[in-house]
């Protein structure tokens, strides 16, 4: 009889002290009732009918607190109260809402209007371009007059083109025609010695020749 006593006070005593820490636990945590479940839709005006704006991103202003809404348009943040929620979607005009300080409820829904955004572009003509099969025909059939034939003449004389050669520089493939070339002419003489022009008795015959001519005196200044 007092082996069950024991067991008994034994079990009342465990149970106390449960009830107790645990409603110690429940009156230290302290609630935060300025948090809110906010949830919401995003609507527009389409026809005359509210459609859904989906995808549209919400940021809680100051903070690093964020989603975006669904294909639907919905959404859920938790904010707090006086927090303002900033909507931005491409196509409309950015939105704000301050969430009120006066509620009570800790979950909070609300439908969040969006304007669309026109942006007037300047006018921009696309022309097609000609095809390359009409270039005979329109080649042929424009009127050449006297002007364009002296133009013509003009620009491609000798001494304008080569002056306009002395201007250009060596294009992509101008430089790597010359590379390829110069790569070619020493895979040519793999393997041996390179032949030097001072061996050459053609072309010492062709540097006394140009010396009696006198190429190589200097021209007095006039």
């Amino acid at each position: 009889m007092n082996l069950n006593i024991s067991k008994n006070l034994i079990f009342r005593y465990v149970f106390f002290v449960i009830a107790a820490l645990s409603a110690t636990n429940l009156h230290a945590q302290v609630i935060d009732t300025s948090i809110i479940q906010f949830s919401g839709l995003i609507v527009t005006e389409e026809r005359k009918n509210l459609v859904p704006v989906p995808y549209t991103t919400i940021v809680v202003r100051g903070t690093s607190r964020a989603t975006y809404a669904s294909a639907d348009g919905f959404f859920t943040i938790v904010a707090k109260k006086g927090e303002v929620l900033d909507f931005s979607c491409v196509g409309f005009k950015d939105a704000s809402y301050r969430i009120p300080d006066t509620i009570r409820s800790q979950f909070y829904t609300m439908y969040q209007y969006m304007t669309r955004d026109v942006i007037n572009l300047p006018v921009t003509v696309i022309y097609a371009l000609p095809s390359k099969h009409y270039f005979k025909d329109d080649f042929l059939a424009m009127e050449v007059h006297n002007e364009l034939q002296s133009i013509a003449e003009r620009n491609l004389s000798a001494e304008n083109m080569e002056r306009v050669n002395k201007g250009l520089k060596t294009d992509g493939g101008e430089a790597s025609n010359l590379t390829m070339r110069q790569k070619t002419d020493s895979y040519y003489y793999y393997g041996q010695q390179k032949p030097q022009q001072i061996f050459n008795i053609f072309a010492w015959k062709d540097f006394f020749q140009a010396w009696k001519e006198g190429k190589f005196k200097k021209k007095k200044s006039q």
